[in-house]
């Protein structure tokens, strides 16, 4: 019947093999050579000829089955390619506690187009760890290598501490030289180098106050990269503190954006994106994308007219609504009619009224259409926690004595009358000095005689935050300002000087009635708890200086924390935490930017901020992700007899910022309240004034908060909404969306086994779950050749003729074992691995059969299993595995995400199908049943397809209407100057030269609509990746 050489395949298994021999002493049994290389006898009644099969249908057709192995090999594949969007690559692949939120940005982030976004979760959410998973999605998907992370230099030793500890990354400190040296070394070896780098935005950035060559240089560098080269200088940066930013004629909003342009993607991060106003929002919008944004006017239009779909939304989410009050916003709201979206709801209005699920999709498709949307991610502290701790504030309260009354009161005089008729740059640089002295009168009267008698001294380009302008939360415009307002600081400080000749800082710090009161609420705590740990925050290094020296005088172990100490403030921060006797930590804000300090939960404000968003920055270091106490308590020091502090207490405590985040109210205290600081020291109004003034922005606030929360209480979004979108997310898990340790371990088996069977790879038999590997000579040889074929230079020893131990699961705080290295999907292993297998594909069919146990997900009986993968290309771009089971006994089918759980655990947990021509004898009603997998499957993809073309056609209708406002308000605005040239009867060049730029528009709009309605139309694909048999026992 055969032939030696013949290709033959077992009927039973499916595996292939070749006729090597006839058995002499029997006619029925011939030796085969299979493919694994087993030389064995098999009989001819389970043997067939072999048929090139070209896809898993026609395998399925031809009964050509083969095992787990084969169905684990493609999908495996499949997963580790790094393709697939709906994958997180991220997920279970690094340090961190899985927390579902984390992974919203991550989403965002990979649906956009631009591969940008601003993180603006709020404090102590984890926006660290949030980019850092972005970071390992490029890695994993795109082979990235160059990562640089610029963030205050405060915090570059808390990220580099971080991404060690949590993601194994080994990252390197840098300042302008060392990245100049690196773009020398891109430029010469392209795609060669590979580095994380963390620097300083002080250290990089360049003001015309600058003098430094290296900068100076680096800056052309970066120039050269965005117009020279087209390749980029970093695969990823991402900007920590990013409100910094928001000033577009600053150097730090110049320098972000000439990293932008030398990036393939870029992420900012940032809990206070609105610190005054919605221009703050612009500003970062219009640095992640100017193409998108190209100026504040389009982004008001945009974000007026999009408005709409958020009071759509929320009117879906509150579900005392009806469909009278949605009909109702349609006929306020300028509405575009053509949107799918809203028809279907029109339509459904029913379903969409009645049931919960559906109110909370269409809301959610409802947001999705906002035009900012896939590049800007906010998660609210109570979106993601149900039960928080509580703030709750106590006020400290004291009152000055008559001598600090009466110096506190000319000493307000003197700033109101020299702030008569200045810039308001200068008010506020006064305002500060009157906080200041509000603050600690000892210290401030201290440093400004200090300063006095420096007189030429230059203030340094630090954190110093005596001289950093309140209101401008001490970005660097508000730093150089303040450098050149120091001439009339001066003659502040010498009026001081003259006024008060008689004044000691000895007397002023003996009869301190604040800091007195202060000391006995601290001391009451630390009576009651020894251990007690408190964070005590002041706006001023003064104070600061000041709190730390009275408290070791009083006995009150204490330690100090402000910018620009390195690793000594680590080393502070870690006594503080683990010294018991310690109870005071001092810091101000800049000095603790970014820090985790959830291990105490006292909280005390020497000072209050003017900016709320500085209040919030305070708070939120104790409250965060971590924080185990059930109530934060917030103390206030407050004056009960000056009207600055009296009203500032007031209006804290009755918008109740103390007890609340400031939320959806960010974008509305910031200008009111630094309003009001400017009438406080207006000369001209009295007290009475002063508070009548201050009651009526208070009373605004208060109308705005109850507002807000009237809205929150009416809508089902506290429960339902964030069920429904953190679920997304746990289903990403529980579905195995991810490549767990178990399929890595399998992942380097089964290539061991297929290319290298030389090598050895076993369980360490004191953890399992470390594993020891030695590879072989050629694997070693083969290892070395990719390295050099895709200079990959992460450090790695597997390749050292020695065993190497792989950690495929570790603890977050474990210590991990010298010379071991962790084995996540960055390691080389997995991208040689992935390089391997493309180049020298193991061939598979793609048809199975395959055993499995029941379980809750599925009963015992006979199924199909099928696998698609669905491409969608144009407006939206993605890539996702579609799971499709229907059961042989009853015709049902089972639900996508039971589908999908199922045979993603099939990769751990299944086994290949024994005798599966005995098994499978009667076959018709399994190809009866994958006709019926089939038609659903395809049913399910035209579903899909026409839901796309909606979206899309919804996004090309918002696209080409931005286009044409960008395009509509450049020409009017350029016929304007056209006119006024043609009245005044001249200029003839400058109008031909303006009526030419106006073609150039109108031809750049053309071309921009023709992109956008040729990505209107194209149409998803997909492909059939996998079919077999699933028997369930």
């Amino acid at each position: 019947m055969f032939n030696i050489g013949d290709k033959v395949q077992k009927i039973t298994d499916g595996r292939i093999g070749v006729i090597k021999s006839v058995n002499s002493f029997s006619d029925n049994h011939y030796q085969v050579l299979f493919d694994n290389s087993e030389l064995v006898y098999v009989s001819v009644d389970i043997l067939k000829p072999y048929q090139e099969i070209k896809t898993p249908l026609e395998a399925f057709s031809n009964f050509q089955f083969g095992g787990v192995d084969d169905y684990r090999r493609i999908m495996t594949f499949q997963r580790l390619a790094g393709g697939l969007t709906n994958m997180f690559y991220s997920m279970n692949n690094t340090l961190t506690e899985y927390l579902p939120h984390q992974f919203l940005p991550v989403t965002k982030f990979l649906q956009s187009p631009e591969e940008r976004i601003l993180i603006a979760d709020e404090v102590g959410l984890g926006k660290t760890v949030e980019a850092m998973y972005i970071w390992k999605e490029l890695e994993a998907r795109r082979n990235a290598k160059r990562l640089l992370i610029v963030c205050p230099a405060a915090l570059r030793e808390k990220w580099k501490r971080d991404m060690e500890n949590l993601f194994a990354i080994h990252a390197e400190i840098v300042k302008a030289d060392k990245l100049l040296e690196t773009f020398q070394l891109i430029k010469k070896n392209r795609n060669r180098e590979q580095f994380a780098y963390i620097c300083s935005m002080e250290s990089i950035r360049t003001k015309k106050t600058d003098s430094f060559e290296n900068i100076e240089m680096l800056n052309r560098a970066f120039e050269e990269f965005s117009s020279d080269y087209s390749e980029y200088a970093f695969d990823l940066v991402i900007i920590d503190e990013a409100h910094y930013l928001r000033n577009r004629e600053t150097a730090n909003f110049k320098t972000g954006s000439r990293l932008r342009d030398i990036s393939e993607s870029f992420v900012l991060l940032s809990a206070t994106p609105i610190q005054t106003g919605s221009d703050n929002l612009y500003s970062l919008m219009n640095l992640l994308s100017p193409e998108r944004f190209e100026n504040e006017r389009t982004f008001n239009y945009m974000l007026k007219k999009d408005s709409v779909y958020i009071k759509l939304a929320n009117c879906l989410q509150r579900f005392s609504s009806t469909k009278e009050d949605f009909e109702r916003i349609l006929e306020t709201e300028y509405v575009d009619y053509d949107n799918e979206l809203i028809n279907e709801i029109r339509n459904n209005e029913y379903e969409a009224f009645n049931s919960k699920e559906k109110r909370m999709s269409y809301a959610e498709g409802l947001r999705s259409q906002v035009f900012y949307n896939n590049l800007f991610n906010r998660t609210r502290r109570r979106f993601v926690f149900e039960n928080t701790a509580k703030r709750k504030p106590y006020a400290v309260e004291f009152s000055l004595s008559e001598n600090e009354m009466d110096i506190y009161d000319r000493v307000t005089g003197l700033v109101r009358n020299m702030s008569r008729g200045r810039s308001e740059i200068i008010t506020f640089a006064l305002i500060a000095r009157q906080r200041q002295m509000a603050s600690c009168l000892p210290a401030a009267f201290k440093d400004w005689k200090s300063k006095y008698e420096e007189q030429d001294s230059f203030i340094k380009d630090s954190d110093d935050d005596d001289y950093v302008i309140e209101f401008d939360d001490g970005n660097e415009e508000a730093l150089t300002e303040s450098k050149k307002i120091y001439k009339d600081l001066k003659a502040f400080y010498a009026k001081v000087v003259q006024k008060f000749p008689d004044i000691r800082f000895e007397d002023l710090k003996k009869h301190d009635s604040k800091f007195n009161e202060f000391l006995k609420s601290i001391k009451e705590l630390i009576s009651d708890n020894p251990k007690e740990k408190i964070i005590v925050f002041s706006f001023f290094r003064s104070t600061n200086e000041y709190l730390e020296k009275r408290l070791e005088e009083e006995g009150v172990s204490a330690v100090a924390i402000k910018g620009g100490m390195g690793k000594l403030k680590d080393e502070l921060l870690e006594r503080f935490r683990d010294v018991d006797s310690i109870n005071v930590l001092i810091s101000s804000e800049v000095g603790s930017e970014g820090l985790d300090l959830q291990f105490a939960s006292v909280e005390y404000n020497y000072d209050l901020p003017w900016n709320p968003m500085r209040l919030e920055q305070r708070i939120g270091r104790i409250d965060r992700i971590g924080q185990k106490a059930e109530i934060l308590r917030i103390y206030n020091l407050c004056c009960q007899n000056t009207i600055e502090d009296r009203i500032l207490e007031r209006l804290y405590e009755r918008v109740k910022i103390f007890e609340n985040s400031i939320g959806d109210m960010e974008d509305i205290v910031g200008q009111p309240i630094q309003e009001l600081a400017l009438e406080i020291l207006d000369p001209k109004l009295t007290d009475a004034d002063r508070n009548e003034k201050a009651e009526q922005k208070i009373q605004f606030l208060i109308n705005q908060r109850l507002m807000n929360n009237k809205l929150e209480e009416e809508s089902g979004v506290l429960d339902e909404y964030r069920e429904m979108v953190l679920n997304s997310i746990e289903k990403a898990k529980t579905n195995k969306r991810c490549i767990d340790e178990n399929e890595r371990i399998f992942i380097i088996k089964d290539f061991i086994k297929n290319y290298y069977p030389g090598t050895t790879f076993f369980k360490d038999k004191d953890n399992p779950a470390y594993y020891k590997i030695e590879l072989s000579e050629d694997a070693i040889l083969a290892f070395r050749e990719f390295r050099r074929a895709e200079h990959i230079e992460k450090l790695t020893a597997i390749d050292s003729h020695r065993e190497t131990t792989l950690a495929f699961l570790m603890n977050k705080g474990e210590k991990r074992r010298r010379n071991c290295e962790i084995a996540d999907l960055d390691h080389p292993i997995f991208d040689w691995i992935k390089w391997t297998v493309k180049k020298n594909p193991i061939k598979s069919i793609g048809c199975s059969a395959i055993t499995i146990k029941a379980n809750a997900s599925i009963k015992k009986g006979s199924y199909i299993y099928y696998i698609q993968k669905w491409i969608k290309a144009g407006v939206e771009k993605s890539s996702e595995l579609k799971y499709f089971i229907g059961c042989v006994d009853d015709g049902s089918f089972l639900s996508s995400d039971d589908s999908e759980k199922i045979m993603n655990s099939i990769i751990s947990t299944g086994e290949s199908l024994i005798d599966a021509a005995i098994r499978l004898d009667n076959f018709e009603p399994f190809y009866n049943c994958a006709q019926n997998v089939i038609n659903y499957a395809w049913d399910n993809f035209d579903n899909f397809t026409n839901a796309y073309k909606r979206k899309a056609k919804t996004v090309y209708n918002k696209q080409v209407d931005f286009v044409n406002f960008t395009a509509d308000r450049k020409i009017k605005t350029i016929e304007e100057s056209i006119e006024k040239l043609k009245a005044e009867n001249r200029g003839q060049k400058v109008i031909l030269m303006n009526e030419k730029h106006i073609e150039k528009i109108n031809k750049e709009r053309d071309l921009k609509l023709k992109v956008l309605e040729k990505e209107q139309f194209l149409e998803p694909e997909l492909s059939d990746l996998a079919i077999g048999v699933l028997i369930v026992e």
